[in-house]
């Protein structure tokens, strides 16, 4: 594959750090798309040079960068965002050359069972019953007592390759399998937290307790849920959210988990992430922290 003279010649002045150019490069790069990361790999792989090497992987590594938080920007104020898509470019921030073609392979030899065994005829309850013995019985996905510094049972990439992980990221693999295959759960949120809950016909007819193997329960156990949870029950606060509330939870835990590791890098790009999102927050208090 032949790459043009033009980006061969940026390549040249990639080791210049006068701001001007520097600016100059970046906005040449970014104004030809996301196919000059495909072209700079061709680069990558012809030099010889290490340290020309080493300038061309952290520009491939910027603009990566800059293409997906683009991406997401626009996913956040489309009305119905793809929460797969979503999780697969928030992961991408963290591990750059993640392949997407094989996190949708990943994801296909997941869901491949549900698809299989939940059929349309099947109740709302039966369903979630399926779901749930897959989910924790076969494919065997698992909470498991884990610092949250780790970063292999929190980045979601991981936690669907492992099937272990921290509680939240093995809360938000639980959305996102049930969303894959159609299934209406969606989290209703409170104060510090949230509960699956299935929604059919804009009426919420029950919520799964994930911890529990996805145990589903009724409006009237709702409130013993919460005591347990340490919440303090005031039913005026509570609503079901979107796909776009999953996303932004994510990237609290992972800026949570930056924070605690004093990780600057990703801390900072993680913050520029949840910016997108506003001020609207879901796990994290006014100080960075998880509540």
């Amino acid at each position: 594959m032949s790459v043009d003279t033009e980006l061969k010649s940026i390549v040249t002045l990639l080791d210049d750090t006068d701001d001007f150019v520097v600016k100059a490069i970046n906005k040449r790069m970014l104004g030809r798309g996301v196919s000059v990361l495909t072209d700079l790999e061709v680069l990558y792989n012809k030099e010889k040079s290490y340290r020309t090497k080493g300038l061309i992987a952290d520009k491939i590594q910027y603009l990566s960068n800059e293409f997906v938080l683009d991406e997401l920007g626009r996913m956040v104020n489309h009305e119905y965002p793809d929460l797969e898509r979503g999780i697969y470019l928030i992961s991408k921030l963290i591990v750059t050359d993640i392949d997407e073609i094989y996190f949708k392979d990943l994801l296909g030899i997941l869901i491949r069972d549900l698809v299989t065994e939940i059929s349309e005829e099947k109740t709302a309850l039966e369903k979630m019953q399926i779901f749930n013995h897959i989910f924790y019985h076969r494919l065997l996905f698992k909470c498991g007592d884990y610092p949250i510094t780790r970063e292999s049972t929190t980045v979601l990439t991981s936690v669907l390759s492992s099937r272990h992980g921290v509680p939240l990221s093995i809360s938000l693999t639980y959305f996102l399998l049930a969303r894959c295959v159609g299934l209406e759960v969606y989290p209703m949120c409170f104060p510090g937290g949230f509960v699956p809950a299935y929604i059919e016909k804009d009426k919420i007819l029950f919520y799964m307790d994930i911890f529990r193997d996805g145990e589903i329960f009724s409006e009237s156990r709702l409130k013993y849920y919460l005591e347990n949870q340490g919440v303090d029950i005031d039913t005026s606060a509570f609503e079901v959210r979107d796909d776009r509330t999953l996303l932004l939870v994510y990237l609290e835990v992972l800026h949570f988990m930056y924070t605690q590791k004093e990780d600057e890098y990703f801390t900072e790009l993680i913050g520029r992430a949840l910016s997108l999102f506003g001020d609207d927050r879901i796990l994290e208090n006014g100080e960075g922290d998880l509540e």
